[in-house]
Formats: C-alpha cells, structure tokens, sequence
C-alpha cells in the first residue's frame, strides 16, 4: 500500500489509478485473511473431533468396566443389556443414565443387605 501511495506523490499514477490498485490489494488481502480463518477454523475442528472421539472412547470403557461389575454382582440383566444397547446405538448419554441407576439400585441393597461375599 505504501508503495502505491509513493508512486501517486511521485506523480507515477493518477489518484485514480491509486485508488484502483489499493482496493485490488485490499480484496486480496481480505480474501487471503478470509482462507487464513477458514483454515484455522479447520483445524480447530478437527482437533475437537479427535478430542471428542478420545473421551467417548474412555466413556465406553468406563461404562463397559462398570457394566462386568455389575454382572458380576448379579444386578438387573435388562438393565445390563439396555445400557448395551445404548451404547451401541451412539446414546452415551442414556447408557450412563442406566449404568448410575444400575450402582444406585445395587448400593441400595448393599445397604440393606450387606456385601455379598
């Protein structure tokens, strides 16, 4: 830009044809800046994608851990299975809803009955 200034004092260009050049150099500094932000927003996502991926990961097993200990502890079947099937379908939120109920139910009778042994 200050090029162009310089070449209109210096009488090289009218102040037209400065004008001009400055608004070229302006829309491909803006059309640079906008791929810059969509490359970023691109990476932003993907480093979220992968984030998300890896901590639904660790909730799987989580909730897989705690589904063995509850079949070991003999607790609802159905209930075991329901929270499977939940997981399977992609409805994390509803497995962990059930694997809860599932350790509520069982520290309930822990409470009334005493650990099994």
């Amino acid at each position: 830009m200050a090029a162009v200034v310089d070449a209109m004092a210096a009488g090289e260009v009218t102040p037209e044809e400065a004008a001009t050049i400055s608004g070229v150099l302006e829309a491909r500094r803006k059309a640079l800046e906008t791929q810059e932000l969509a490359d970023r927003v691109d990476r932003l996502e993907q480093e979220v994608k992968s984030r998300y991926w890896a901590l639904e990961m660790a909730i799987r097993e989580e909730i897989e851990e705690r589904l063995k200990l509850a079949e070991v502890r003999q607790l609802s079947s159905q209930a075991i299975a329901d929270a499977r099937a939940a997981v399977e379908a992609g409805e994390i939120d509803r497995a962990i809803q059930l694997v809860l109920q599932l350790a509520g139910n069982d520290a309930a009778g822990l409470s009334q009955r005493g650990p099994r042994g």
